[in-house]
C-alpha cells in the first residue's frame, strides 16, 4: 500500500529502492519519508550547517539513522544515498536562483583525490561550490549548463591522483578523519577512469577560451601542484579494479570488519550520477562487474 508520505517522494524525485538488508530497507524508507515530510527544512539545515558548498556527503549528516556512528556511515553510504543527494542538488539549485550566487565552480576528479583540499578558501564573494566527482559526461555537461543558463560564470577544478594512492588514503581516513565513511573499490575505480574520461569531453565541449574556466592539480603524496589536461590524459587506468581489490587485501585485519565490508562491497552510492558496468580494461581480470548502484 502507498503512503502519503511515499508519493510526496515520488513526486519530489526520490527514488525508491529495495534493499536485501530488512535493517538498510528501513532506513532507506525513513529517510525517504522524513525527507518528504519537510523537504524545505532539510534544504534550510544544509545551507545553515555546511554553508555554499554542495556535497552529499554532508547532506547524508543530516539523516538521523545515518550519523549515529562510523560503523552506520560506512553500512548507510548507499541506503540514504538518494535523499542526501536530492538535498544537495535542491539546495544547489536554490542558491542558484539567488542573485547573490555571481560563480559556480564545479570540482572534479576520482574520489578522494583531495578535491576539499583544493577548493579550501575558494567559496564566499558570491563563489558557491558543487562538490562531486564530475565522473559523467551527460549529468556534468547539464549541471555545467543550468549554471551558465542562470547567467554564472563557470569553473571547473580537476584533481588528478594516483588512484591506488587515494584508495590508501581513503581506507586510512574512514578509520581516522571520515568518520566510517569509505568508497568501494569498484566506485573507486569508476569515478577515478570517469572523472578523467569526461573532464577531456568537457575541455572539448566547451573549448579553449570558452565562458568556462578549467584549471588542473596534481595530488601527489597530499601536495598540491598544477598540471595540465595533457598530463591527466597520460595516466592509465588499465585493469585499476584489480589493483585496487590488491590494495584492499593488504587491509584486512587492519581494518574495521564494516569498513572492510563496505569498501569491498557493491552497496556503495554513486558520486555524480555515474554506474552500470566497468569496461573490461578497467575492471582487469581479478574484478567482477560492477551492477551500478543499488
Amino acid at each position: 500500500m502507498t503512503s502519503n508520505l511515499d508519493r510526496r517522494a515520488d513526486k519530489l524525485g526520490i527514488k525508491k529502492r529495495t534493499f536485501a538488508d530488512p535493517e538498510k530497507q528501513r532506513v532507506h524508507d525513513v529517510a525517504r519519508a522524513t525527507l518528504a515530510s519537510g523537504p524545505q527544512a532539510f534544504v534550510d539545515r544544509y545551507r545553515q550547517e555546511f554553508g555554499s558548498v554542495f556535497n552529499a556527503d554532508n547532506a547524508a549528516e543530516l539523516f538521523h539513522d545515518y550519523r549515529q556512528s562510523d560503523e552506520s556511515r560506512a553500512l548507510h553510504h548507499a541506503t540514504i544515498h538518494d535523499a542526501a543527494r536530492w538535498v544537495r542538488d535542491e539546495a544547489f539549485r536554490q542558491a542558484l536562483a539567488n542573485p547573490e550566487t555571481k560563480r559556480v565552480v564545479f570540482t572534479a576528479g576520482g574520489s578522494a583525490a583531495g578535491k576539499s583540499t583544493a577548493i579550501a578558501g575558494v567559496e564566499g564573494d558570491g563563489t558557491i561550490i558543487y562538490d562531486t566527482t564530475l565522473s559523467q559526461f551527460g549529468g556534468s555537461r547539464h549541471a555545467i549548463d543550468r549554471a551558465l543558463a542562470a547567467g554564472k560564470e563557470g569553473g571547473v577544478i580537476y584533481l588528478d591522483r594516483d588512484p591506488v594512492e587515494a584508495f590508501r588514503a581513503n581506507l586510512d581516513r574512514a578509520v581516522t578523519t571520515g568518520r566510517g565513511r569509505t568508497t568501494s573499490v569498484s566506485s573507486m575505480a569508476r569515478t577515478h577512469a570517469g572523472a578523467a574520461e569526461t573532464i577531456g569531453k568537457l575541455v572539448e565541449h566547451y573549448g579553449p577560451g570558452g565562458n568556462v574556466e578549467f584549471r588542473f592539480y596534481r595530488n601527489e603524496a597530499g601536495k598540491i601542484s598544477p598540471t595540465t589536461i595533457d598530463a591527466v590524459r597520460q595516466r592509465d587506468y588499465t585493469g585499476i579494479e584489480g589493483k585496487l581489490q590488491d590494495v584492499l587485501e593488504q587491509y584486512r585485519g587492519k581494518l574495521p570488519e564494516y569498513v572492510f565490508r563496505a569498501a569491498g562491497g557493491k552497496l556503495d552510492g554513486p558520486d555524480s550520477g555515474t554506474g552500470g558496468t566497468l569496461p573490461p580494461e578497467i575492471r582487469g581480470p581479478s574484478g567482477p562487474p560492477d551492477q551500478g548502484a543499488p
